[in-house]
Parts: structure tokens; C-alpha cells; sequence
């Protein structure tokens, strides 16, 4: 039995957090970090490329957007700040407002909007034949006019405990992951759970029900109210209980003169539908228990829209630029990236003065801004300079190698053109994307030891047009990516901005 299949499919169908999409790779390649030369994928449009590399530049395809959900919650222990169930005054003692009153009213202060501290405490056990899976989840944060919120989420990864900030702010819903540095939005009409979206369920659905008592709600008396839902309805939250099968009970605790719901419980058993079954096609089981407590009403809670970053813009030329540099002036770039610092250049004009042409060039066009490094290999380089993210995007043309003896990967910091080797006609791939370097790399060198030109048709070769001469902290700061496996963005130039001075 395949038990991993399932547990994939249970975290796919919980739809808790959504990922920025990003092109997949054939898994079937290997990248070599000691040996792999920088590669920029060639387009299957230009005419057919001699790889002299030891790894072939990889063909790559579009991959729908992914739900991502953290593996493992802490199974700690929640301290419940609001009731304890057992505090219980009394059972069945009369009321002056009736149950449809109540739910009226609590609707009403709903779509008011009240502000308040939530916990929230969720987990599905999935179950079938001798399989059992529970899928916990922990969120706690404040809700603000029972319209927006902003909270964490805590889980378990390689057994270090990490959470993913959230933000939902006018019906857009937003996380920031702990390997990112910015902000991402979820896909349009893609509801995560949150307080506000159980309660907005719960408000649209919750007609009927019965009070069962007076009880102690965090020292407050309150209204005990009972319904049955049918699981299924859950489902636009919860996929996995779509088209399921079963009744859960609904118990909710509300203030009388506020109608503030104080803490809510969610359980029982359902059936999965036709599209959660087992690897086998059995009956899945799936046990929901959810419990959210809510506290400090009224209280002040800031919360605005985060600052994304830009989409890149889509260049193409026919043609590479005219020599645009003026004699007797040096250039400088500055990478500023977004969130995350700026990093300067010295650009080599007099060594490599078609490269550097070509990369101010770009640079003054907006070609780079916000365009990603979608390729970070720890103790190697960091390789960006692609709007497609994918390795295999360029500004239309190419431009051929630049080398020079001083122009080497002899040092952290080098900037260097990244290629897909040469044409069949010899001429050179380089386009638009680019690599820094964490430490020496002199096998990456057009030129060998001895100062001859390289065979570059037996290996691999890149132009070094520029060196970081401040910065080097926030080179380093890069997250390492590897687009083979990575489900989100990585790192975003915000901007490179070109100045020259008098030499």
C-alpha cells in the first residue's frame, strides 16, 4: 500500500497555503555543483546547440500553481486562554432570546466587524484499513473587524519548528515562508483556512440550532448554542471533505450582550468523497476536529496590504545594442534586491567592453527589474538575469565571448555572462543572464593557466565582466534555489542602476 501517495493527496486536498508557480524540470538530470558550468537553457526556436558541458542545459515546462503545506505541526500542547469546557453554571436554563434571535444578532455584529486575539487548533485524521494520518495545524494571530487577519502558522521541518506569516487583508490572502524575504500572494479564489474563513462558512451557513445552556466563556457567562452540518459544506475550506459524506457538530459559545462568538468547536466524522479514496480505491475515513478560541475584543489591530514585488516585463531585440559606451568614463551597477540590500559592481569596460555594453544596456531598458535568481548554489554562485525564471528565457539575440587574462574567476564576487555553450558556427549563447560567484572558480575561465584561449567547444567558458566591490553580505544572504525542486521565487532584483564617472 502505497501510503506516501495518500498522505501527498491528504496535503494537497487540505489547502492551507498556496506557492508562487515555477517552471519544472526534468528530474532525470543531475546538477554536479563541482563541475556543472553556468547554464542558460537555449530556446528550441534558435538552431540547434553543440553542449560541450558534462551537464545538458535542461528543457523545461510550465507547472501549475501547487498547494504547499508544512508536513508536521508541534504536537504541543495549546493553552486554551478563553474557556474550559467543564465550567459549566448550567444546562437548559431558560433564555429570553430565542436560538434564531441569537444567530441573528451574532450574524449582525459579524458583518459589523469586531476586533479580537484568535487560536486556532485544527486537525484531520485520515484513516483506511490499517493507514492512519493526522494533518494538525496551529495558527494564532488577530482578527480585525472579523474581515481581515494576520497571525502565524507554526510546523515542524527536519525537526526545527518554523512558522509561515500570514496576512488576509480584503478578501486577498498573502504568506511570507521562512526560506523567503518577501510577501506572496495565494492564487485568486484560493480560501485558506483562517478564523475569518471558518466563521464567514460558519455566518453563511449556520440557520438553526439549539441553546443548550448557560455556560462560562473566559469568566463570562455565555450562550451554549448546538447545530448539525453536513460535512460536504466544509468542503470549500477543506477539500478533502468535498462531496463527503457525514454530519459534523457545531458548538459555539456567545456573549450575550456583545454576540461575540468566545470559542467554537468543530467535530465528528465524515466519509471522503469520490475523488479521496485509497491507493486501492478504499472508503477513506476522515475524523475533523477543530476547536478556535477568541479573546481581548476590541482591541487595536494594524493591519495593511504587504509590499509585493513587480512582475517582470517581457523584452525581446532582434538584434544585440551599438557600442553606446563613452571612452574615458568608469561603470558601476548597483543590484538592488528587493527586500534584501543592494550589491555593487565594478563593471570591466575595457576588458569586456561588448559585454559591458550589453549589460547597461539592459539594465537602463528596466530588462532586470524584478526578474528573480532562480538558480543559487551554496558555495558556487547565485545566477539570475531570466524574466521567465526558468534558465531558458533571453533578450532575443546573442553576443559573443569576451575574454581577457585579467578578467578571470579568481576571486568570490566575479560577474560573469551564463551560456549554453556555442552555436554550431562557433559564435557565442551569451544573452542576458548573469552569475556571481561565492568563491574562485577558475574552471569556469575562457582562458587557461598559461594565459591561452580555452577550447571552449570541450568546456566550459563565461565572460567575467565585473567584480562586487560592495556587498558581498547581501550576495551571500541569497537564498539558495535549485529550480529543479523549488515551488517558490527566489530572490528578486528590484532594479540595477547604472552610473559612470570620470576615470
Amino acid at each position: 500500500m502505497n501510503k506516501l501517495l495518500f498522505f501527498l493527496i491528504g496535503l494537497l486536498s487540505f489547502s492551507l497555503f498556496a506557492c508562487g508557480s515555477d517552471s519544472e524540470i526534468d528530474s532525470s538530470a543531475i546538477l554536479e555543483i563541482e563541475t556543472t558550468p553556468i547554464v542558460e537553457t537555449i530556446s528550441t526556436a534558435k538552431p540547434a546547440i553543440t553542449q560541450p558541458s558534462p551537464i545538458t542545459p535542461i528543457a523545461t515546462q510550465p507547472m501549475a500553481t501547487q498547494i504547499v503545506v508544512p508536513t508536521k505541526v508541534p504536537q504541543t500542547k495549546v493553552l486554551q486562554k478563553s474557556i474550559t469546557q467543564d465550567n459549566k453554571i448550567g444546562s437548559g436554563e431558560p433564555d429570553s432570546k430565542s436560538v434564531v434571535e441569537i444567530i441573528s444578532r451574532l450574524k449582525e455584529e459579524l458583518n459589523n466587524g469586531y476586533s479580537h486575539h484568535s487560536i486556532l487548533n485544527m486537525n484531520m485524521t485520515i484513516s483506511f484499513d490499517d493507514y492512519l494520518e493526522d494533518m494538525p495545524l496551529l495558527m494564532e494571530g488577530d482578527v480585525q473587524n472579523s474581515r481581515n487577519f494576520k497571525g502565524v502558522t507554526s510546523f515542524e521541518d527536519n525537526n526545527q519548528i518554523k512558522t509561515i506569516e500570514m496576512i488576509v487583508f480584503d478578501q486577498d490572502t498573502f504568506a511570507k515562508y521562512p526560506d523567503t524575504k518577501y510577501w506572496i500572494q495565494f492564487p485568486e479564489g484560493q480560501t485558506p483556512v483562517t478564523p475569518i474563513s471558518i466563521i464567514e462558512l460558519l455566518k453563511n451557513n449556520f440557520v438553526q440550532g439549539e441553546l443548550t445552556g448557560i455556560e462560562k466563556s473566559g469568566g463570562v457567562s455565555s450562550r451554549h448554542i448546538s447545530s448539525e452540518l453536513e460535512s460536504k459544506i466544509f468542503g470549500e475550506l477543506l477539500p478533502v471533505l468535498d462531496d463527503s459524506t457525514g454530519i459534523l457538530q457545531v458548538d459555539m459559545w456567545v456573549e450575550p450582550d456583545s454576540s461575540q462568538i468566545g470559542r467554537l468547536l468543530i467535530n465528528g466524522l465524515a466519509i471522503g468523497g469520490p475523488r479521496v479514496k485509497g491507493p486501492d480505491g478504499q472508503e477513506v475515513t476522515i475524523k475533523v476536529d477543530i476547536e478556535m478560541s477568541s479573546w481581548d475584543f476590541g482591541k487595536v489591530v494594524e493591519l495593511s496590504k504587504p509590499l509585493l514585488p513587480g512582475t517582470p516585463e517581457t523584452m525581446i531585440w532582434d538584434m544585440a545594442p551599438k557600442i553606446t559606451l563613452e571612452e574615458g568614463r568608469d561603470y558601476f551597477a548597483t543590484i538592488e534586491i528587493f527586500e534584501g540590500g543592494e550589491i555593487k559592481i565594478d563593471l570591466l569596460e575595457e576588458l569586456a567592453p561588448v559585454t559591458v555594453n550589453n549589460f547597461v544596456f539592459l539594465s537602463e531598458q528596466g530588462y532586470y527589474d524584478w526578474v528573480t535568481f532562480h538558480r543559487v548554489i551554496p558555495d558556487f554562485m547565485a545566477q539570475g538575469g531570466d524574466p521567465s525564471g526558468t534558465g531558458r528565457g533571453g533578450p532575443g539575440y546573442y553576443i559573443d565571448n569576451e575574454f581577457h587574462p585579467d578578467a578571470r574567476h579568481d576571486s568570490a564576487g566575479a560577474v560573469s555572462m551564463a551560456n549554453a555553450g556555442l552555436l554550431p558556427d562557433g559564435q557565442g549563447t551569451n544573452g542576458s543572464q548573469f552569475f556571481i560567484t561565492f568563491k574562485k572558480t577558475p574552471t569556469l575561465d575562457g582562458i587557461n593557466p598559461d594565459g591561452t584561449l580555452k577550447d571552449c567547444s570541450q568546456g566550459s567558458c563565461h565572460s567575467v565582466f565585473g567584480r562586487v566591490v560592495e556587498g558581498m553580505d547581501v550576495l551571500g544572504n541569497i537564498i539558495p534555489r535549485d529550480p529543479a525542486t523549488a515551488n517558490l521565487p527566489g530572490d528578486v532584483i528590484q532594479s540595477i542602476k547604472i552610473i559612470s564617472v570620470p576615470k
